[in-house]
């Protein structure tokens, strides 16, 4: 029997409302208690938003499956490793090439700061990337409402992956001012912006690679590199000046990626037509 995907509408809603009051629980919390152990679970806990929603309305949102059958169809294909290695590399590149360029031109970003990064530093950034976004987000982002506008859209992957893309970039609004809390408005506007077009790149690419292998961890590795990345390299950009350089760099390698996807997916079809 085909899967269908039903109710997106509850589901935005839903994800969207529990996030947002969560981080103002969280912040709440937080301001009382001066915890910051209060921030970081509650981080690690609202970052697995998508994934409670999904799971406990499955019925409304997936009717004609088993919720256990369809969690483990998502892993059952075998996983491109070319594929990956690729997108991987291709990520990997764009954060050195957007260090070097920053390095180069901005003298708020220095090469001994970069050698301070750590065993400890990566293996912590690993591992806390592992239990939250990729981990956390992408059954319900990927695994049902990429699903849903693809089922709705005529399998039209490019399209799908713009509505996705949106829904996803817009779901982090609340964090778009904690992050730039006490930051000018031209740093607000600049990280927004950048923000909203790294993530229309990343969900496009990590849509053509789902629509090509269909296992979940394809999603989920593509969203956790892009983080971990970014989080390795971003607080050797001590300024504002140098961290707008830099997010305006990675847009630009990333809109470079995405296209390079964009146009192999249509290579391929035209080959297999």
């Amino acid at each position: 029997m085909m899967t269908h995907y039903k109710n997106p509408g509850i589901y935005i809603a839903i994800t969207y409302i529990v996030f947002w009051l969560g981080i103002l629980l969280t912040g709440g919390i937080y301001l009382l208690s001066k915890n910051d152990m209060v921030m970081t679970l509650g981080t690690i806990l609202l970052s697995w938003v998508p994934t409670i929603v999904i799971l406990i309305f499955f019925n409304k949102l997936v009717p004609n499956a088993n919720r256990k059958d369809w969690i483990k169809e998502a892993f059952a294909s075998k996983i491109k490793t070319g594929m990956l290695a690729a997108v991987t590399l291709a990520f990997a590149l764009s954060i050195v090439f957007t260090y070097i360029i920053v390095f180069n031109h901005n003298g708020d970003v220095s090469i001994i700061d970069f050698k301070t990064l750590s065993i400890s530093s990566i293996a912590f950034n690993v591992f806390y990337g592992i239990i939250t976004g990729a981990t956390g987000e992408e059954l319900g982002w990927r695994g049902y409402l990429q699903r849903y506008f693809e089922e709705n859209s005529s399998g039209n992957v490019i399209k799908s992956s713009l509505k996705v893309s949106f829904v996803w970039s817009f779901w982090h609004t609340p964090l778009w001012f904690v992050s730039s809390a006490g930051q000018p408005m031209d740093y607000l506007l600049n990280y927004i912006i950048t923000f909203i077009i790294l993530n229309v790149c990343v969900s496009i690419i990590i849509a053509i690679c789902y629509n090509y292998c269909r296992n979940l961890f394809i999603p989920m590795w593509i969203h956790f590199i892009y983080n971990l990345f970014v989080s390795l390299v971003s607080p050797y950009f001590t300024s504002n000046s140098s961290m707008i350089e830099s997010m305006w760099c990675l847009v630009l390698f990333y809109l470079l990626i995405a296209m390079s996807f964009a146009l192999w997916d249509k290579m391929r079809h035209r080959i297999l037509e």
